[in-house]
């Protein structure tokens, strides 16, 4: 529905976070007809707008919808909150607080596996420092934010997605890594203080946020994800199915999967910041530390993996692109 033009299209427009496959609104009143529904940091008067910076009313030929979500952020990079699920517990189920000895909090997202290996799934940021780790580091639980040190490291870092962010060099094209190199050096011999980075022209394109931690000792972790239990299978979400998680600070919610087919733009904190796409969208479920939060349907089945949202929505990566990255078996 929403083709690679639309999607550039809407990033243009000022103020817009999300564009999603969903279903339109008219006052509180669910249409059922299929969508393109346009996230806006705050809705205002048309009067209020630029004409460039107007959402359409149809995008060749579907109906918008715009809704209100206020900045999407990555979860685990916000100020957090203390709450009963940042204790320490041993054994530890999944859905509590844990994370990279550098980072303040996020969640252990659940268990799954690797081979042989037993791992948490989580995010990146969570895991990894967006990118700044690296493979072997520690993994507390509870996170150092919520009192844990070296002594609650139960794990080490596996695997983890890059983050490509927004402005940062990400080119992978050959010629220009070797111009790059070859200019550098040049200027080095002559004392200069310059350095050239390669970046490229298309915005760099994320579709998860995430990373797998191994962990050193199975006696220490307890099998389930508390106040949810086991997950039983795998499963693909869709529009209007209930889905739930337990995360370090809202601890147990549920909601629904109101659009398909995300694209958002996150922050990541000091003006750094990621775009997305091929995301889901819930309602509001999560808050700063939930970041790294298995998503279930109700049959227990896993669905996705949290990483972002704000005070109206939820963001999460479909679970079967990371299976297949990670090669994991739950």
């Amino acid at each position: 529905m929403i083709d690679p033009e639309t999607r550039a299209r809407l990033r243009d427009i000022k103020g817009i976070t999300t564009a999603g496959e969903g279903e339109k609104w008219i006052a509180d009143t669910n249409t059922k007809r299929s969508s393109i529904v346009v996230g806006v940091e705050y809705k205002k008067p048309k009067y209020e707008l630029k004409k460039r910076d107007v959402v359409p009313v149809e995008i060749k030929g579907v109906e918008t919808d715009v809704i209100e979500t206020h900045k999407i952020w990555a979860l685990g990079v916000m100020p957090l909150k203390a709450l009963a699920f940042d204790q320490r517990m041993r054994p530890f189920p999944a859905g509590i607080s844990g994370g990279h000895p550098k980072i303040t909090a996020g969640t252990i997202g659940c268990f799954c596996k690797k081979g042989s290996l037993t791992c948490i799934l989580t995010n990146n940021h969570v895991a990894a420092n967006c990118n700044d780790a690296n493979i072997e580091d520690g993994f507390y639980q509870p996170a150092v934010y919520d009192t844990g040190s070296l002594a609650d490291d139960v794990g080490g870092l596996l695997d983890f997605e890059i983050l490509k962010f927004i402005g940062e060099e990400n080119s992978n094209c050959v010629i220009s890594k070797v111009l790059k190199s070859s200019l550098n050096f040049l200027y080095g011999l002559l004392g200069r203080k310059t350095r050239f980075k390669t970046y490229s022209t298309n915005m760099p394109i994320n579709y998860m946020d995430a990373a797998i931690v191994r962990i050193d000792n199975l006696s220490l972790i307890k099998d389930e994800i508390l106040k949810i239990g086991k997950i039983v299978g795998v499963s693909v979400a869709d529009i209007g199915m209930e889905d739930q998680k337990t995360g370090r600070t809202t601890e147990y919610t549920k909601d629904k999967v109101i659009q398909k087919n995300v694209s958002t733009i996150v922050e990541y904190g000091a003006g750094r910041q990621c775009y997305f796409e091929g995301q889901f969208m819930s309602g509001p479920m999560c808050q700063a530390g939930d970041s790294g939060s298995a998503i279930l349907d109700m049959n227990k089945n896993i669905i996705g993996l949290l990483f972002a949202g704000s005070d109206l929505v939820t963001i999460f990566s479909p679970i079967q692109k990371v299976i297949d990255r990670f090669g994991l078996e739950f």
